[in-house]
């Protein structure tokens, strides 16, 4: 065979396998949601710091008011703390959320209700999901399979199934979620758990987006 068409063959190949990396790079990019804010990284490490303080507040009152009463206070002190961090850390949380919902960034929590009882995929699974160009891409915030920050896992062929009921409410509620809807894929039903504002961006996406509306 002439060497030219041997090298016209290895040219034509490296092409094709350059579109292919770039294509999966694609699609594996996302777009990752804004970090927490000031505010919302206090209330969050305030149990760390939170709790001294009412301990120091507690021993220099003990004296005066003794064990019971000073340990009332310093209770009082954290609960009142809390309250107050947690009204900024919510506003700045419920603005950041907006803002990456716009952009079809939302923070929410997925599993696969037609998943083996007792399996990982038949329980949530938190992280975050860009919604883009008729395709859900998720990445899990900790893959309990392989111990570390999950890989992006991508749905295509979306169709919006509606409501779905919204039990684990404990579990849900340590997620922030207060909604869950289900979504048909390439693969597979999936239920999506998130905020009102989170899923309504999906919805919306479903609708007159490239996933619904083809």
């Amino acid at each position: 065979m002439p060497l030219w068409i041997v090298a016209r063959a290895d040219e034509n190949a490296e092409s094709t396998k350059a579109r292919h990396d770039y294509h999966s790079k694609m699609t594996m990019e996302m777009r990752k949601p804004t970090p927490k804010g000031k505010w919302e990284k206090a209330l969050d490490s305030s149990q760390f710091w939170m709790l001294p303080i009412a301990l120091i507040v507690a021993n220099s009152l003990r004296t005066m008011l003794g064990f019971w009463l000073s340990l009332l206070v310093a209770l009082g002190v954290m609960g009142t703390g809390t309250f107050l961090l947690r009204l900024p850390a919510t506003a700045e949380r419920n603005r950041r959320l907006e803002e990456d919902a716009q952009s079809g960034v939302i923070e929410c929590a997925i599993r696969y209700p037609g998943a083996v009882s007792g399996s990982l995929g038949a329980g949530w699974s938190s992280g975050f999901a860009e919604v883009r160009d008729g395709t859900i891409k998720f990445q899990a915030a900790f893959d309990m399979a392989v111990q570390r920050k999950g890989s992006v896992m991508v749905f295509e062929d979306l169709h919006s199934m509606g409501d779905r009921a919204l039990s684990d409410k404990r579990v849900l509620a340590l997620r922030r979620a207060n909604r869950v809807i289900a979504v048909r894929t390439d693969k597979g039903e999936i239920e999506l758990a998130g905020t009102e504002e989170s899923l309504k961006s999906v919805e919306d996406h479903l609708r007159h987006g490239d996933g619904e509306g083809r």
